[in-house]
């Protein structure tokens, strides 16, 4: 959904062994001491150093890298503060807008397949209520559009129950803000109508779509589209705000998909991740057209960074660096890809106040420098 400005979380290099214990490593080949067994060159201090400055008595995050070397993964921190129960690996959380890349990869997939064209018009998908003449499927893809955000339009709190035709109808009557592929703004109403085209093209909705074109092939048991936000899953964490003197839960009742929704663990992420890591399938998902649809940048960049297919597409010494963070009602998410390098790393947090995409920068960073 909507990203927010996240406060950074402190991080302290040098932590005691009690809050090490605090800090649960799994790591491939790994003990739950941290002694690497068979691992190559990562390390398991890497994971720990990025998060030895989670509270271990508040929400936290859950790590995972991937890389030539292996997979490890950490978790710091409660899923559910007032129980006490901790954050595990296979933790549930909302993803907020890592989310738009799944939707970009359902879009890609009926591209490469041959029943969608970039370059039809909206118009001819999707009855709006607003002038869309001139924008096309890539204008919604790359955030080209020019229409306005419906997260900033509808007048509803978090947790009142809004739909999908909620968001399109509090469209009615508004001017674009700049001319299609004039200019770039992040937009959550390019990716909401993208999940509805899905279902138009389809005749499933996204949830239905993903679940079997995307998740399921690729082994991704734990993740979802949920278009009926209210009750935690099981296994989900429960999402705090802090509130000076401790911890509130939240949640948003929001039902729109395709912006935001993905309910997903840090291991499926890397599963994920695995699509712009590994040898490109013969066709279909994770195919050479697929990735050319995923990683090819719109026509107006953004600060000098690209955006492709639900990712930022930023130019670095030895390749790309694709990457999306995500910020909402109690949570917060970060997923960053090296492809040439082999390498890619998620953060997933249930404090919308922790800093996941930095967490993730810097523990990028580390694993690079090592490499």
């Amino acid at each position: 959904m909507s990203p927010r400005p996240v406060r950074a979380a402190a991080l302290s290099i040098a932590r005691s062994i009690a809050l090490s214990i605090a800090v649960c490593l799994t790591l491939v080949g790994c003990t739950a001491a941290g002694e690497e067994e068979g691992t190559g060159e990562m390390s398991a201090d890497a994971l720990e150093d990025v998060l030895a400055g989670i509270d271990p008595d508040g929400p936290g995050c859950v790590a995972g890298a991937r890389t030539p070397d292996g997979q490890q993964l950490a978790t710091a921190g409660l899923a559910d503060v007032e129980d006490g129960e901790p954050l595990a690996e296979d933790t549930i959380f909302d993803i907020a807008s890592v989310s738009k890349q799944m939707t970009a990869g359902a879009i890609a997939l009926l591209v490469v397949d041959g029943r969608l064209s970039l370059d039809t018009p909206v118009e001819e998908l999707l009855d709006l209520p607003l002038d869309t003449d001139g924008i096309t499927v890539a204008d919604l893809l790359h955030h080209t559009s020019g229409l306005p955000d419906y997260t900033e339009l509808l007048d509803a709190e978090l947790e009142e129950v809004t739909t999908d035709d909620d968001a399109v109808a509090v469209l009615e009557g508004e001017e674009l803000v700049f001319e299609p592929r004039t200019d770039f703004e992040y937009s959550n109403t390019n990716y909401q109508l993208l999940g509805q085209v899905v279902g138009e093209v389809t005749g499933e909705d996204l949830v239905t779509f993903s679940t079997g074109e995307l998740f399921g092939p690729l082994g991704m048991d734990d993740t979802t589209v949920r278009d009926d936000q209210g009750d935690l899953l099981p296994g989900q964490a429960q999402g705090y705000e802090d509130v000076g003197d401790g911890w509130t839960p939240v949640g948003s009742s929001w039902q729109q998909t395709g912006d935001g929704a993905v309910h997903s663990t840090v291991p499926d992420l890397l599963r994920w991740a695995g699509l712009f890591l590994d040898e490109p399938t013969e066709e279909g998902l994770g195919s050479a057209a697929w990735l050319d649809v995923m990683t090819t940048p719109g026509p107006v960049l953004d600060d000098g960074v690209g955006y492709g297919g639900g990712l930022s597409i930023d130019e670095v010494d030895d390749g790309q660096l694709l990457s999306h963070a995500g910020s909402w009602i109690g949570v917060a998410s970060s997923l960053q890809i090296l492809p040439e390098d082999g390498v890619a790393v998620a953060v997933l947090c249930n404090g919308d106040d922790i800093d996941a995409d930095g967490l993730a920068t810097e523990l990028l960073d580390t694993l690079a420098e090592g490499r």
